[in-house]
């Protein structure tokens, strides 16, 4: 009789998860219903704090990082990109309710739905921020929403929905490690930014099926025909990272390392394409 400790069903169910989203036929339907059972938190209210305290740490952690290359800096007015949002327009809302033009999200799945708790997030989040903007309730959520742009089954290197340099800032949240051609994403990102525009990423370079048992470099002992199949990152390395920012002509202006994480931060593009 097989016997599977926690740790390893989780590995197994991840590992399922992964290889169901690469068929279309399955994708999107599984992702509409995962978005309506899953839930980490047994308590809903600290769902809820959990969630605007990311969201908001997050915006806080990018308009710090900027400033430090630029101690006036402001979203008024800009033009924001963040890259694969999840499942929720709270990121967004933020930035819009401090003043930013418009904010487009790109993800190559389609995860964000109107939901009970989405709903309820975004209520929460205009109201908490409501004195630093014209919005007051989520009567104006309209207004806010069409400042908002979600380009859904849109993966960032082949994205071509906007025009090269019309961008002042894009981000992702532990998101380049899922792109498979990293190399064609990072110079979409160099081609829809401005000029002096700003890119910030966070980038996790763990295995992401073995972080409970600490095995965190796991996934690279398999070949890479097994990998294409049962993995859902492509297996960059640090210095790769690097060099493929150095490749399209980024500034780095500022790198955190975290043992198996890095955060790439604040690259700004100083070269005309």
């Amino acid at each position: 009789m097989l016997i599977f400790n926690k740790n390893q069903m989780r590995i197994y169910l991840n590992v399922l998860r992964t290889i169901v989203l690469k068929y279309p036929i399955f994708k999107n339907i599984f992702l509409k219903v995962e978005n309506l059972i899953y839930n980490p938190f047994t308590n809903f209210e600290k769902l809820l704090n959990y969630k605007i305290n990311q969201s908001q740490n997050l915006y806080e952690k990018i308009l710090g990082k900027i400033r430090n290359d630029d101690k006036n800096y402001s979203f008024k007015d800009k033009v924001i990109l963040e890259i694969g949002p999840g499942n929720t327009l709270l990121l967004a809302i933020i930035f819009i309710l401090n003043g930013a033009d418009r904010v487009y999200l790109v993800d190559r799945f389609k995860q964000i739905f109107d939901d009970l708790l989405n709903s309820i997030l975004y209520n929460q989040i205009i109201k908490k921020l409501h004195t630093n903007n014209h919005f007051h309730d989520i009567k104006d959520f309209q207004s806010i929403k069409n400042k908002i742009r979600y380009f859904s089954k849109n993966p960032i290197e082949a994205f071509n929905q906007l025009r090269n340099e019309s961008v002042d800032l894009i981000f992702s949240n532990a998101v380049l490690e899922h792109v498979s051609e990293l190399d064609l994403a990072i110079k979409k990102i160099s081609m829809l930014l401005k000029q002096g525009g700003y890119t910030f990423h966070h980038v996790d370079l763990k295995d992401h099926y073995h972080t409970n048992d600490k095995c965190y470099l796991n996934f690279l002992k398999y070949s890479e025909r097994i990998w294409n199949f049962i993995g859902n990152t492509n297996r960059i390395r640090y210095s790769e990272y690097i060099s493929l920012f150095g490749k399209n002509k980024f500034e780095i202006l500022e790198i955190e390392q975290h043992k198996t994480k890095i955060y790439i931060k604040n690259q700004r593009n100083k070269t005309k394409f």
